[in-house]
């Protein structure tokens, strides 16, 4: 029993912190099995996020190819936004069906944003333990998700760290040990899959770290800006706590993988202080798109609708099922506003990861009422863009809020490049956002006080250990996710494992 090949996708665990742990022995199972085989950095694609890391890897091909970037995306042909929907959207198809095809008995357990492969006669669960879910719990064969449920119960999280954590008010510590819980639950099923049965890939998917450090960076990291030495005094690091039941987890799996398994981790993209200025962006852009320098007459320069005691009645003695009809009503109507107000711009921002900015230029032939034509008038669009947000600085502390500026057609091409924003503005995060001015937009100010305190770096390690000959040639010093997916595709197919360890 076990398997030839053991894959772990560590969801946000950051290098930096792991690689400390490691070498002070608090990881000892990682440490192992770095020590004993190759390891290499992997870097995200440039001004992408979390969206991007794990598709590009699950299908070995850049965003240009899979078409997914961030939980919410323009609809082609449209003006609007909605929810990416993974089933029906995603582009490509995940590396461990074609190891099905070629023959292979397959299991993979929670993989991280990548849609359910269709796996024929091997084992898929999807959206037991997810950070944030795409829909419900979701198994081949259809039977286990009644077992999980029953077995196990409801989700610690109730399907959301961040949820649960601003509704339950629950401390750090309390944070970390359900993410445990929830990591033993996930551990003990996939253990007896292990021992019980054979397998050639068997993928795992656990993305505790994620939750964990979103909320608590700032009580690990001694130089956020909003460090909480007193709970670190007092609860302990909850990110520590956390890696340290992922490295048990590591450990336990590695065991019932069996003698003969190779074992594959990736760790990324990490995690780093949340500062960002996507708050105050949507308003630079229109001002930047309709020449303005202040916010529209008669309202705020970001728009937000007041808390008025009325909506708090409202909330409170409406029924759910009325009040989700309603904000979706609500939604729709604004969303249908929204379109009318962006199709009369030259170019406009799209949602996209706290890491940076997102610009749509409104490109004739693509947009439905595109005002800018392809060739020349596109490349003075996006050159006069560039220049005016570089510009754009943090008033606090007199420095650029913008740290780089990327052309999304430099860095992936495929069938579904057209679907992806223009341009990524990498923020700055040195820079505080509360104000920030240019020339060109005037002062903009920000209210925005994020629940979250991390933010993804975009940072990754790809760790491979085997009892089998070394006979690929050496890891690179570093690889992107696409290129991290290649090697795990590669050793899964091949058997074998890459040799010598990068710095």
């Amino acid at each position: 029993m076990g398997t030839k090949t053991l894959f772990l996708a560590l969801d946000s665990v950051e290098p930096r912190a792991m690689e400390r742990w490691m070498s002070e022995g608090r990881l000892p199972v990682l440490a192992r099995l770095r020590e004993a085989g190759a390891a290499c950095a992997v870097r995200n694609f440039r001004g992408f996020g979390n969206g991007v890391f794990w598709p590009s890897l699950a299908t070995c091909s850049g965003p240009g190819h899979h078409g997914r970037y961030y939980i919410s995306q323009l609809v082609p042909g449209t003006y609007r936004v909605r929810r990416f929907a993974m089933q029906s959207e995603f582009g490509g198809t995940p590396f461990w069906k074609h190891l099905e095809q070629a023959g292979q008995r397959v299991a993979c357990v929670d993989m991280i944003r990548t849609p359910m492969a269709g796996l024929g006669r091997g084992l898929e669960v999807h959206n037991w333990l997810p950070h944030d879910g795409d829909g419900p719990l979701c198994t081949r064969p259809a039977k286990l998700a009644e077992d999980l449920t029953a077995r196990f119960g409801p989700d610690p999280f109730d399907g959301s760290a961040d949820v649960f954590f601003r509704q339950r008010r629950a401390g750090f510590a309390e944070l970390a040990r359900l993410a445990g819980t929830r990591i033993g639950w996930k551990t003990e099923w996939c253990e007896e899959r292990l021992r019980s049965e054979s397998w050639d890939f068997f993928a795992v998917g656990i993305q505790e770290a994620h939750d964990i450090g979103h909320l608590a960076w700032h009580v690990h990291d001694v130089g956020h800006r909003a460090h909480d030495a007193a709970t670190l005094a007092t609860e302990g690091d909850p990110v520590l706590a956390v890696y340290r039941h992922i490295d048990a987890a590591v450990g336990r799996l590695a065991e019932a993988a069996g003698p003969d398994a190779t074992i594959i981790g990736v760790t990324g993209p990490g995690m780093e202080p949340n500062s960002s200025g996507n708050d105050v962006f949507r308003e630079v852009v229109r001002r930047l798109a309709t020449g303005q320098t202040g916010p529209t007459e008669g309202a705020p320069a970001q728009s937000r609708r007041p808390r008025l005691p009325l909506r708090q009645i409202y909330r409170s003695i409406a029924p759910s099922v009325l009040r989700g009809a309603l904000r979706s009503l609500d939604w729709r109507l604004a969303q249908r506003a929204e379109a009318r107000v962006l199709a009369g711009r030259p170019f406009f921002s799209v949602p996209h990861n706290h890491n940076a900015g997102a610009i749509r230029i409104n490109l004739r032939g693509r947009e439905p009422n595109g005002l800018v034509a392809p060739g020349e008038p596109f490349e003075r669009t996006i050159a006069e863009l560039e220049a005016a947000l570089l510009a754009v600085r943090d008033t606090a502390h007199d420095r650029p809020a913008v740290a780089e500026i990327v052309r999304v057609r430099d860095c992936t091409s495929g069938p579904h490049a057209s679907a992806l924003p223009d341009l990524l503005v990498i923020w700055n995060r040195e820079a505080d956002f509360s104000e920030v001015w240019s020339p060109a937009v005037g002062t903009v100010r920000s209210g925005w006080k994020p629940l979250r305190t991390g933010d993804h770096s975009d940072r990754g390690q790809l760790i491979v250990s085997s009892p089998r000959p070394f006979e690929h040639p050496s890891l690179p010093g570093e690889l992107d996710p696409a290129g991290a997916g290649e090697i795990v595709r590669r050793l899964a197919s091949a058997g074998h494992v890459v040799a010598g360890a990068a710095a």
